[in-house]
């Protein structure tokens, strides 16, 4: 049981759960003749973080990471970890299928993928001095995940900056994200990463010198910056072709990307 399972080859569908990548969360496996759960590409099932030998082997993945010299690990979507083990309905804000439209309260929040963290984190101060762990932040869950004991908390505020946003857009943002954290010293502010389209795109700058005042805000801001690669050049994507997609969201997305912000093709 390293997944989540449910149900029968007669059941249908566990729940009403929607994959970040559109479509139903759960896809069914013949040889096990159960369905597995995926928050985000079938390709990649949630591991079940409810079972003492899954948590056990991230442990040795971490002791393996930090004996190794590593000064850090990044653990993404720590508000995800788990999930309601009794698989009830997400309720809807309005009525529509699509993941966006439901409140994720069975899926994403739970306490309990706090904790784990928190015991993760508790794992590596006490046998590493000096190394940490980071987490990656929604404005929503940052009192929870401040309580984490994470040592930096990734702020996602830059990177949703985008070319119809104004300054005060921007800095309504960021205002919302200070008030949320009790201690902004511990933000990691980064403006893009390899899963969002690349600042001088999403802002549609013509010219590489206005990637500077995008980096002065960066590292005006109180925290930590950390710079995606080519950032600091005005770098913009490459013109890889869908049919050339080796990324498995990617793959997922097929030709009609050209114009999906999220597609990793536009990250590159």
């Amino acid at each position: 049981n390293y997944y989540v399972w449910s149900g029968g080859p007669n059941s249908g569908l566990p729940n009403n759960w929607k994959s970040e990548r559109g479509g139903p969360a759960w896809t069914f496996d013949p040889v096990r003749n159960q369905y597995y759960y995926h928050s985000k590409m079938k390709d990649v099932p949630d591991l079940n973080l409810t079972n003492p030998d899954v948590i056990a082997e991230l442990r040795d993945i971490e002791k393996y990471w930090f004996d190794n010299g590593v000064d850090g690990l990044y653990v993404n979507d720590v508000a995800r970890l788990v999930e309601n083990p009794d698989l009830k309905d997400e309720t809807l804000n309005v009525n529509e299928p699509d993941y966006w439209k439901q409140n994720h309260s069975q899926t994403v929040g739970l306490s309990e993928s706090f904790d784990i963290f928190e015991d993760w984190n508790e794992y590596v101060k006490t046998n590493w001095k000096g190394r940490m762990l980071m987490s990656g932040g929604d404005p929503a869950y940052t009192e929870d995940a401040e309580a984490d004991g994470s040592a930096l908390l990734t702020s996602m505020v830059l990177q949703q900056a985008k070319h119809s946003d104004t300054a005060k857009d921007i800095k309504d943002s960021i205002d919302l994200w200070m008030r949320n954290i009790k201690d902004v010293k511990k933000t990691n502010w980064m403006l893009g990463n390899e899963n969002v389209m690349r600042p001088a795109m999403r802002m549609k700058l013509d010219d590489p010198k206005y990637a500077v005042p995008l980096g002065m805000l960066q590292l005006l801001l109180p925290g930590v910056a950390t710079v995606y690669y080519g950032e600091e050049l005005g770098m913009k994507g490459g013109s890889v072709k869908p049919e050339e997609a080796k990324d498995l969201y990617a793959k997922d997305l097929g030709p009609n990307q050209k114009n999906d912000t999220n597609s990793p093709l536009n990250a590159y």
